[in-house]
């Protein structure tokens, strides 16, 4: 019985007792179970910190770009009285906001522009568009599926198509498979579309292909001759 399990609880968020089940009330389905595990592992651990590295480089980069256009400035006061300083803040502040010109005494400020960092030149997109296809790779979707082909041939569109199939399938499997054993019911659930027959007609003109251009190329040499 070891390892076995013996029964579920609904737990209460009230002080009222947690409702158990049998193991048999329960359709249980894991996900990528590895050894003993029970509920196997979420895909959500895996891209956590790579959707947080995404959100940090494109909040990044807004930053510098705003800099880019709306500087900031140090303003050097010729004064360390507290008031004259707020006065003088809300002043330069108020016509930043409203995009009027700033007047300051020569003299008595010297404005200095603070400019972005040396090296604000990076592309940042190369950073992000490598997190998106490790994002893609984790959840084991290809960016495709989803209506994103720029990157792709029409020949590796479906080379990745076809294997985003196969994991699918094998997912579909598992579940007819687990509701069989559990529940005693047959279910066909419908598999995605499928490329194989289209890839192996590709492969088989491309041999086609490469058997007729020898022949070619030797009727081509006994007519020269």
């Amino acid at each position: 019985m070891q390892g076995q399990i013996i029964r579920y609880e609904q737990v209460s968020r009230n002080k009222t007792p947690n409702k158990r089940y049998k193991p048999e009330e329960i359709l249980h389905l894991s996900r990528k179970r590895l050894a003993d595990e029970i509920h196997g592992i979420s895909v959500v651990p895996s891209v956590k910190w790579i959707i947080l590295a995404r959100n940090e480089a494109m909040n990044d980069w807004k930053r510098v770009l705003h800099r880019n256009i709306d500087p900031l400035w140090i303003f050097h006061l010729d004064t360390d009285d507290t008031s004259q300083i707020s006065a003088f803040k809300a002043k330069m502040d108020a016509a930043r906001s409203n995009g009027e010109n700033m007047y300051i005494p020569k003299g008595a400020v010297v404005p200095e522009l603070v400019t972005t960092a040396a090296n604000n030149n990076l592309n940042p997109l190369t950073w992000i568009n490598q997190l998106n296809d490790y994002f893609f790779q984790a959840v084991n979707v290809p960016q495709i599926i989803i209506g994103n082909a720029k990157e792709f041939t029409d020949a590796s569109g479906k080379i990745v198509y076809l294997s985003y199939e196969q994991s699918v399938k094998g997912e579909q499997l598992y579940v007819e498979e687990q509701i069989l054993n559990q529940i005693n019911v047959e279910i066909n659930l419908t598999f995605p579309a499928s490329l194989q027959n289209e890839l192996i007609s590709d492969s088989s003109k491309e041999s086609d292909l490469a058997a007729v251009q020898p022949n070619d190329m030797h009727a081509e040499l006994e007519g020269k001759k």
